[in-house]
């Protein structure tokens, strides 16, 4: 509920910066976001839904084909993780498509104000317009995610890899040390927390700035007709 509700408001308060707002009442945007939970909810399962159940159909599918044939346990699981690896390849195009596709069907209900069937049919054709775009933008927005995902988790990293490896070779005999990498996790949450919220706030910003460049008009171009002479 909250995931749906903040993406709405984040949508509506670039709409109306873009606008020309000079403020964004939390308020307002909270009781506005709410027109649209169920929309987005609803557009969510049609799109969502049918990719999962044929998901795990073909997922156990598979899995009945590769025990019925394997004879001894470690065949199974060689083949249970082949079915996990091969499955994952095969569905995550179709993902990152869905996932673009979805992107422009939820701003469609949240910048224009669309119903469900009418969002799924302008969703559309915006992005079949403008595939190359979005995947570009889409890159971009992985690559930067996933850089600032990095240096958010990297003092919990560097904490945590060497006290894994103190711990395995027995050089740690206490919990003192894991007490003390908790006490710091917890410190450092609300951190972490409060930079990913600005990442998702950028995220969701220029998804929605994206849509509302592609969906303006085009200026035509004038034409000048050459008068006789």
């Amino acid at each position: 509920f909250l995931n749906i509700v903040g993406a709405a408001g984040l949508a509506r308060g670039v709409v109306r910066v873009e606008g020309g707002a000079e403020s964004l009442p939390f308020g307002e945007l909270f009781s506005e976001s709410l027109r649209y939970f169920w929309r987005l909810l609803g557009a969510g399962l049609i799109i969502w839904l049918p990719f999962f159940v044929i998901f795990v159909l073909i997922f156990v599918a598979m899995m009945i084909a590769v025990f019925s044939d394997a004879g001894n346990s470690p065949a199974m699981g060689g083949a249970f993780l082949l079915v996990i690896i091969s499955m994952c390849c095969c569905m995550l195009p179709f993902t990152i498509v869905l996932g673009l596709y979805s992107q422009q069907v939820n701003r469609s209900i949240t910048v224009e104000d669309r119903g469900v069937i009418d969002s799924l049919a302008r969703g559309w054709q915006v992005f079949s317009k403008n595939i190359v775009i979005l995947l570009i933008v889409a890159v971009v927005i992985f690559i930067g995610g996933f850089l600032v995902g990095v240096i958010i988790a990297l003092p919990v990293i560097l904490l945590m890899v060497p006290l894994m490896e103190s711990f395995v070779r027995g050089n740690i005999t206490s919990w003192q040390p894991f007490m003390a990498v908790g006490v710091f996790i917890l410190c450092y949450s609300p951190l972490a927390w409060l930079i990913s919220g600005i990442l998702t706030t950028f995220t969701e910003s220029v998804w929605t700035l994206t849509y509302l460049r592609l969906i303006k008009p085009k200026e035509e171009t004038p034409v000048f007709i050459e008068a006789n002479a």
